[in-house]
């Protein structure tokens, strides 16, 4: 999974608490193929729209699922290499 798709579904999960919590029935319109999310008639990267709409600043890390899997590619990565 990229990143990008991580951030994406992390955006997703912050769109709905934010919508749950707040009761508003406000929609926000996301790219279908971009995945970006429309903030004052532009389309912007997730991670800026966290940054506009929390008042704060977004940064990246690794869930332990996606941890598990890219230690299994390296693992296999130096596997192919020793043989």
């Amino acid at each position: 999974m990229s990143l990008d798709t991580i951030l994406t579904h992390v955006c997703y999960a912050i769109v709905i608490y934010l919508v749950w919590h707040r009761k508003s029935p406000k929609l926000y319109r996301v790219c279908a193929w971009c995945n970006r999310i429309a903030h004052n008639n532009q389309f912007i990267k997730p991670g800026d729209w966290l940054d506009k709409n929390l008042n704060g600043n977004s940064t990246h890390g690794m869930c332990p699922e996606c941890l598990n899997e890219e230690l299994k590619k390296l693992k296999n990565n130096s596997n192919n290499q020793v043989q």
